[in-house]
């Protein structure tokens, strides 16, 4: 996706040509159409299809289209479709500030966003997100828009914890779960350190919740946590009880699992840092055994591991010593990690 962006907005040249204007709803509804029908449509508008149309990599089709009037093959306005499975996207270019600025003020009336400055600004509303860029071509600024629409399962069929990092934005979770059921919140690292986050079910046996690298748009997760004594801003008052939290893994993992069945499941030794290290009872990955722990980390508690061999600031402690020793070790908390771009 990123590089299907970035190579749109390298296609431009110094002869400005102008073919019919596309309003907020033309561009949004644009990612909803197949193929022929998007070809149908701009071409109407006066614009042709590029040499390189239906060009196909990887990550998806794009689909060029061109300014009819324009006598150069890569003129500053374009229009561009590009389809893979897990979303559908339009990218607009334009030379006129003045047709930037006039959809820049409809996305702003129809679309949830923060900040105010036309450019750095991200519209998000359901699954649908919309990136404005500013760029300099030479001596001349060209300015465009893209439209992203995003497949989302529905809410019953997301089963393991893992589909859960198909929603990369707070937005995209209040399409699939309900604004009811997402909130909004900060979550504390410690009691200095803290970043907004999204809490999905709060305060529930299905709690999530999910930390973004952007906090100012949240979106683009950083990582999703499950189980343990998570502390988000708004349960500091909560004192009910929750129950043990019911998100699993594809590979049967959860909160509460005992290190005993985890290491009968992987088929060997696990290891995890002590608990007054730097990671207290994070798991280190080894890449051994029969579990996947590529986008998956664990943090473990225990229930009787109170020894000074146990909490020491350099142990990298084995699971074969503290089961051998009969400790009562389980999982407390699930990491789901996104996979590198």
């Amino acid at each position: 996706m990123v590089k299907f962006y970035t190579v749109l907005l390298l296609i431009g040249s110094f002869i400005s040509a102008r073919g019919q204007k596309f309003s907020m709803g033309d561009l949004v509804n644009l990612t909803g159409y197949t193929p022929s029908k998007f070809d149908n449509y701009v071409s109407r508008r006066g614009y042709r299809a590029a040499s390189e149309f239906g060009n196909t990599s990887p990550e998806g089709i794009t689909y060029n289209y061109f300014d009819k009037k324009a006598k150069v093959e890569y003129p500053e306005n374009f229009i561009a479709k590009y389809d893979n499975e897990r979303a559908s996207s339009v990218c607009f270019q334009t030379a006129s500030e003045e047709e930037f600025n006039k959809l820049n003020n409809q996305f702003k009336e129809e679309f949830h966003y923060t900040g105010e400055a036309a450019t750095g600004v991200v519209y998000q509303k359901g699954n649908l997100t919309i990136t404005p860029t500013v760029k300099t071509e030479g001596d001349k600024k060209v300015y465009s828009f893209l439209v992203e629409r995003k497949e989302l399962p529905k809410a019953k069929d997301v089963a393991f914890a893992e589909d859960l990092l198909q929603f990369t934005s707070h937005e995209y979770l209040a399409s699939a779960f309900g604004e009811a059921n997402v909130k909004r919140d900060y979550f504390y690292f410690s009691d200095k350190e803290l970043n907004k986050c999204s809490v999905l079910y709060p305060n529930t046996n299905m709690q999530v919740i999910f930390i973004w690298n952007d906090e100012t748009n949240l979106k683009d997760i950083s990582f999703v946590l499950i189980g343990g004594q998570l502390r988000a801003q708004s349960s500091a008052n909560y004192h009910k009880q929750i129950e043990l939290n019911t998100w699993q893994s594809r590979q049967g993992i959860r909160a509460g699992m005992s290190l005993k069945e985890l290491q009968m499941m992987n088929g060997g030794e696990l290891a995890f840092y002590g608990w007054e290290t730097e990671q207290p009872g994070v798991l280190v990955n080894k890449k051994k055994g029969n579990l996947d722990f590529k986008n998956l980390s664990l943090v473990f508690n225990c229930l009787d591991c109170n020894e000074d061999k146990f909490y020491s600031n350099t142990n990298v402690l084995s699971s074969d010593e503290v089961l051998k020793e009969n400790r009562r070790i389980y999982v407390s908390t699930l990491v789901l990690l996104p996979s590198k771009k």
